[in-house]
């Protein structure tokens, strides 16, 4: 005799979000990463991406860091098989007028950043979701569930097992561009 459950749902009104995430490595190198959840954590799929910035004089610092995390970016959503309802990034991936311009995503796009005593500060790149959108609904159960930051972690564990001499010993979970 089998014993009763509550099975649960997966429907497609539970749509995924896209982590994005562009960290400097060794040497100049820009490893970029796009973690697919849905909003229970579990991960669907994984995309990543090495490069190294343009260089030489014709080529100022910041531009050629701009330049490479759109690009990179735009390589992983090229290579996504799956249409996410939300991008998620970290603040540190740029400012939103260069997110809105460069890395421009025609889906809703939270910028998150940690703020204290694991208290997430999230904010829109692009207009917010209505409430009849999956990805409204999903914000916030990413959020009840706090898997608005710790995807991250995840993104860069991934890279530095498929990127390992890009890493120093000593290199914390944030080393950003």
């Amino acid at each position: 005799m089998a014993v009763p459950y509550r099975k649960s749902r997966a429907t497609p009104e539970d749509g995924c979000a896209a982590y994005l995430d562009v960290i400097a490595g060794r040497n100049r190198a820009l490893l970029g990463a796009l973690l697919l959840m849905d909003g229970r954590g579990r991960p669907l799929e994984f995309a990543h991406n090495r490069t190294e910035p343009p260089g030489g004089w014709m080529w100022p610092e910041e531009l050629q860091i701009s330049e490479c995390v759109a690009a990179v970016a735009h390589s992983l959503f090229d290579t996504c098989r799956r249409e996410p309802d939300l991008v998620v990034c970290r603040h540190t991936l740029g400012p939103r007028d260069y997110l809105r311009a460069e890395v421009a995503p025609s889906i809703p796009m939270l910028v998150v950043s940690p703020i204290a005593d694991s208290e997430i500060q999230w904010d829109w790149v692009n207009d917010p979701p209505t409430h009849g959108m999956r990805s409204h609904a999903l914000a916030r159960e990413l959020e009840v569930r706090r898997f608005l930051f710790e995807p991250f972690h995840r993104l860069v564990r991934g890279l530095r097992e498929l990127y390992p001499t890009d890493f120093a010993e000593d290199d914390a979970d944030d080393s950003m561009p």
